[in-house]
């Protein structure tokens, strides 16, 4: 097929029929806009199953029905987040998400939050993994099956499971995200009545990449329970309708800034970006960079003119600054933000928005700063919403800079789905595709 209909609804620019090509930026837009209105932002669930993490053990033993990933792979997963392939790990094979992020030239890993995602009709069923450090995230028909992360530390050990028992037999869809270090071993079932197979691809398989720093990373958290290395690319995908959402996050990186020469900048990382030849990415970078207007202005145009000569079809969501106080003073950082601005202008497929500032209007767009003031707990004290999505609970250090999963999941994540969801109808409606 080399065209496709597409009814525009919601008067995104007038009614009627549109004839759009596939895989083009337009295409995009009106495809990701029509997910958004289908997205299903998920809740705890009211009636959780009985979860148990045995360790190293079967709970069935011997008589089990064994789905193993790397023998059955798409005829009964469905793997996104990553580029997963098979491993060899302490001499068992697993599926793992592979190196979404390069970090620097001796160091890569799965990114945040890499998923894989299968539906069963089986009433009790164990996941097989290995995950040494970090949580696990369980959704079941699109609903959280526990609060928080569930605490996974297995070490060096055997494969590890964690057995979900509902009860009855009936066809579930189980969505299970954790750390870059997840390898995945397969699904094991009491009965051989048990059906394993693949979810369904996310929405018109839209892939989406995010390029950041420490926020996209993770976030202020003292414990694997807090889920760090999730970041808001955990939260986002399910505000956007579609779950493809990669995060290469490094922190103490920007456009240039590496750390101080011990990570990969996001010029460096390009490959995390144009190797997932995504739909659409976000550009969640800044803070840590320089403060000049020209000096911004150059890093930002210099990344997007390698990003959109290798992508021209992609829509790229370009961000501020995240702080308006770091590193250096909010003067400084409005004139980093300025230069941030003039790189985006009146280019085609690019939207820029400010987190900080006040520049942005429209129904659907937040009018005030995404985080308003110092906190109420940590120093320097001061009003709004920080005190709830900055810093760690006691008796954890103090973390006054990154989101805590709350802040992740209620500030970031919504507020940039609202974000892209503005972009999208003003470049359809403005003629900014191509």
């Amino acid at each position: 097929m080399n065209e496709i209909d597409i009814e525009l609804a919601g008067g995104l620019t007038r009614p009627g029929m549109l004839r759009v090509l596939p895989g083009s930026a337009l295409w995009t837009a009106l495809r990701l806009r029509s997910a958004m209105s289908a997205a299903k932002v998920p809740v705890l669930t009211a009636s959780p199953p009985t979860i148990t993490v045995p360790g190293a053990t079967n709970p069935y033993g011997s008589g089990d029905t064994f789905f193993h990933a790397p023998d059955v792979r798409d005829k009964c997963f469905t793997f996104l987040r990553g580029a997963w392939d098979e491993y060899n790990v302490g001499g068992t094979r697993y599926m793992g998400p592979g190196a979404v992020v390069t970090y620097s030239a001796t160091s890569t890993t799965g990114g945040s939050a890499p998923m894989v995602a299968f539906n069963s009709d089986a009433p009790d069923l164990a996941l097989a993994f290995r995950s040494p450090t970090g949580g696990v995230r369980i959704l079941i028909k699109d609903e959280f099956a526990h609060e928080g992360g569930l605490a996974i530390n297995e070490g060096a050990g055997a494969p590890w499971h964690i057995r979900i028992e509902n009860g009855t037999r009936k066809p579930r869809l189980y969505e299970i995200y954790a750390a870059g270090n997840f390898y995945f071993r397969g699904v094991r079932c009491a009965s051989p009545l048990d059906r394993v197979w693949p979810a369904p691809k996310p929405y018109d398989d839209l892939r989406g990449v995010i390029i950041g720093d420490s926020f996209t990373e993770g976030g202020a958290n003292g414990l694997p329970t807090d889920l760090w290395g999730y970041g808001f690319g955990a939260s986002l995908p399910y505000h956007l309708g579609t779950r493809d959402l990669r995060a290469s996050g490094s922190g103490a990186t920007g456009y240039l800034a590496d750390a101080v020469g011990t990570r990969y900048n996001a010029f460096q990382r390009l490959g995390d970006l144009t190797s997932v030849n995504p739909h659409f990415a976000l550009l969640t970078l800044g803070t840590n960079d320089s403060e000049s207007v020209m000096s911004a202005e150059q890093q930002v145009s210099d990344y997007l003119d390698l990003a959109q000569a290798a992508l021209p079809h992609c829509l790229f969501f370009v961000y501020s600054k995240f702080s308006n106080s770091f590193p250096s003073t909010y003067d400084a950082s409005s004139q980093y933000r300025a230069g941030q601005r003039a790189a985006c202008a009146g280019r085609k497929n690019v939207w820029y928005t400010d987190t900080v500032g006040y520049t942005q209007a429209g129904p659907n767009y937040p009018h005030t700063a995404w985080i308003i003031g110092g906190g109420a707990v940590y120093a320097p004290n001061g009003l709004g919403n920080a005190d709830l999505a900055i810093g760690r609970p006691a008796p954890y250090s103090p973390d006054p800079t990154h989101p805590n999963e709350w802040g992740h999941q209620q500030v970031y994540a919504p507020r940039m789905a609202a974000s892209i969801r503005y972009g999208l109808d003003q470049m359809i409606a403005q003629d900014l595709l191509v």
